[in-house]
């Protein structure tokens, strides 16, 4: 089996792009391809969409809530990476069951752990030369000239020299990639793709809006990207399974909405002056602070350091909190900010539930969640073109047929273990799919 992941990349702008004539090289690798539309994760970011595919199970189980968490109860600021991540993953499972594997740049996989074939490491990772297990994979790739992740410091302000460097990136990961699938056992084999998130992060408009001077050059980005994954389908045998797919969707960004500094004009976050940085900042008079994205939590008293909101009020914080922010308008003072502002406990269980937040704000379509730590507006312009989407992630199954119609990124896992004859009983997704031939070829 392999499988390619464009990280972000929302299904109806696959179907889009394929109508364009773009995708012509892997519409021919996969005449018969199963598609449709897959819902991610809350909240949705690219380090808990794919810690829960890796998994199969929520945030609660494998303790991966965001890109930036804190550690309790001193309130330290903390990314988490692979060595954060807790419980079972993919290619644990299926080298447990003697199956080899090879996987590329999934992200919460740096710093790599030492597994039955190769695994090179995702963004968290600067240097390719320690990028890799087994270590002389981090050597051919550093002198092969492989690139971790894009350099965007200058996305904006140059984005045809973006886009040129996003298509060289692609190019370098595919070739190495292809050399790893000649070079190492595998039955399962993983190519993640950043360059897409990054694209759309910084030039969604420029994708979307054909009218846009860039969007000759992105089609090319996309045309090198088809023939460059084309290349790597042709590697593999017809009669192997690929699964192509994504974490989550994209959007226009239309409006940054910061929750701390709603917090704060609201009276229930203070910040200390001095030199105290990040979440060490907060007064002990404060009643709850956030974490991107839409992550809400009370500065409890006997969980947080500075806590202050007695155990037994936390029920009624939460639900003035829900009440209040349920009643924010965006700027044309009719549509509502949120869609959802829910309890964690309603979306989390597990033994690393405690680590969770108290309230998770659903933002409506085109708002964008900040939590900045430091005092300004509450609502801003946005600084980048594009954001996440909860519910236009996709997969695309060469062999496979689909047995369930509403399917997430959680039930991958069970997904792709059930093709090599695996069962993980403890799992929380379903299988969705099934295949007209026996499993694990």
């Amino acid at each position: 089996m392999l499988v390619i992941s464009l990280d972000g990349f929302p299904f109806a702008l696959f179907q889009k792009q394929q109508s364009a004539g773009i995708w012509k090289q892997i519409g021919a690798a996969m005449p018969k391809a199963s598609s449709t539309a897959m819902q991610s994760v809350i909240p949705t970011v690219s380090s808990v969409a794919w810690s829960t595919f890796m998994s199969g199970r929520n945030p609660g189980n494998h303790r991966i809530y965001g890109f930036i968490d804190r550690t309790l109860p001193d309130m330290s600021l903390t990314l988490p990476n692979a060595s954060s991540r807790r419980g079972p993953s993919l290619q644990n499972t299926l080298n447990q069951h003697d199956i080899p594997v090879i996987m590329m740049n999934v992200p919460v996989t740096y710093p790599p752990e030492p597994i039955n074939s190769v695994l090179v490491g995702g963004f968290l990772g600067v240097n390719p030369e320690k990028i890799a297990y087994p270590p002389e994979v981090s050597n051919y790739l550093a002198q092969n000239g492989y690139v971790i992740d894009a350099d965007t410091s200058e996305a904006a302000d140059k984005p045809f020299e973006f886009v040129d460097q996003l298509t060289d990136i692609v190019r370098r990961r595919c070739d190495a990639f292809k050399h790893l699938l000649k070079s190492y056992p595998w039955q399962y084999a993983h190519l993640h793709i950043m360059e897409t998130d990054r694209l759309f992060h910084f030039l969604w408009k420029s994708v979307s809006e054909f009218e846009s001077p860039l969007h000759s050059r992105i089609r090319h980005f996309f045309e090198i990207l088809d023939s460059e994954l084309f290349s790597v389908i042709n590697s593999v045998n017809d009669s192997d399974e690929i699964i192509l797919l994504s974490d989550h969707g994209f959007t226009e960004s239309v409006i940054e909405w910061d929750i701390n500094a709603w917090l704060a004009e609201t009276g229930r976050l203070e910040w200390l002056s001095g030199d105290r940085k990040g979440l060490h900042r907060i007064s002990p008079d404060s009643v709850a602070y956030s974490l991107i994205p839409g992550r809400i939590y009370l500065n409890l008293k006997g969980r947080e350091v500075t806590g202050s909101v007695e155990p037994d009020q936390a029920l009624k914080v939460c639900a003035d909190l829900i009440r209040e922010l349920a009643s924010e308008r965006l700027p044309d003072g009719i549509n509502p900010v949120f869609t959802d502002i829910v309890h964690g406990s309603n979306i989390f269980s597990g033994p690393y539930s405690g680590a969770a937040p108290d309230l998770v704000a659903i933002p409506a379509k085109g708002v964008e969640l900040k939590s900045r730590m430091d005092t300004g507006p509450i609502k801003r312009a946005p600084r980048m073109q594009g954001m996440h989407t909860f519910d236009d992630a996709m997969v695309v199954f060469r062999h496979g047929r689909f047995v369930s119609k509403k399917l997430k990124i959680i039930d991958m896992y069970s997904t792709i273990l059930s093709f090599f004859g695996i069962c993980d009983k403890d799992a929380e997704g379903t299988v969705i799919a099934s295949w007209p031939f026996s499993s694990g070829g």
